[in-house]
């Protein structure tokens, strides 16, 4: 932005490897199913690029955020630094370091999104289905193994147990991924109304939640 000067400008949109337009998709897929504002979401693999704009999403829309990283350092870094963008919500780095430090930490959870690597299991199916206050798990994972055990790629809103309606739902990236680009396209579509305009992380939120109530 800096750069620009005088007539000569352009409209620029920030999606480096789709990392805002995945996470609006999964933020705004999470709203459908849970009131985001006062709710606990567990952002697991936090401190990567989707992760970190999915919790500075969350907590914009005044979300408690666990933050989760493998370094304690490195969550709390990414705490800091998105606080600095949001003044909503809450922040709060973990790093748990045993399957009972984990399992304590998603209980807390009414949201769970996994923005971890490529091919790691994050949260077993075991521990997944025995999480009382859960209503939303996401996993943005698409290399097997997935992120969240039992989670498959095509989840959308699916049941997490079977034959159940009123308990909580799942998506995979694939499931995620529809709405990602529909977000996408009009993100793209929408820089062309205008030469000013700079779409980042919050602006594509907004674009995707427009989309989804479409």
């Amino acid at each position: 932005q800096k750069a620009f000067f005088g007539p000569v400008r352009v409209s620029v949109m920030l999606d480096a490897s789709g990392c805002n337009t995945t996470a609006a998709a999964a933020v705004a897929s999470a709203s459908k199913h849970v009131t985001l504002d006062g709710c606990t979401a567990v952002v697991l693999g936090g401190t990567g690029p989707v992760g970190r704009r999915v919790a500075q999403m969350l907590a914009r829309q005044n979300a408690n955020v666990l933050l989760t990283s493998r370094s304690l350092n490195r969550a709390e870094t990414a705490c800091k630094e998105i606080g600095e963008q949001v003044t909503s919500g809450n922040l709060e780095a973990a790093a748990p370091e045993s399957e009972e430090d984990l399992k304590t930490l998603l209980e807390r959870a009414d949201v769970i999104i996994a923005c971890g690597a490529a091919g790691v299991e994050l949260v077993s199916r075991e521990l997944i289905h025995g999480l009382s206050k859960l209503r939303v798990a996401i996993d943005l994972n698409a290399v097997p193994p997935a992120g969240l055990g039992g989670v498959e790629a095509f989840d959308k809103a699916k049941p997490l147990h079977e034959g159940t309606e009123d308990g909580p739902v799942a998506y995979g990236p694939i499931g995620v991924g529809g709405l990602k680009m529909r977000t996408h396209k009009a993100a793209i579509a929408k820089l062309f109304t205008s030469n000013s305009l700079v779409l980042d992380a919050d602006e594509i939120y907004d674009l995707s939640m427009e989309q989804m109530n479409r």
